[in-house]
């Protein structure tokens, strides 16, 4: 099975993939390079934010989200 396709069925209720972290910080961006590689490879399929090191700004917006 495709990654990607793995990654669907595992995501199947349509949840947010949030990728947090500091870019600066090379091992704490890996939340951010995840997110940035979903969104290559999967596009609009799966719902993603960047949220690097602010969640916090980002909340309502996601709970608001479909």
């Amino acid at each position: 099975m495709h990654p990607i396709a793995a990654l669907q069925e595992v995501l199947h209720d349509r949840p947010c993939l949030v990728g947090t972290g500091n870019a600066d910080r090379q091992d704490d961006a890996v939340g951010i390079r995840i997110v940035e590689g979903v969104r290559r490879l999967a596009g609009a399929i799966i719902p993603t934010v960047n949220a690097e090191d602010v969640l916090e700004n980002h909340v309502f917006a996601i709970a608001d989200a479909d």
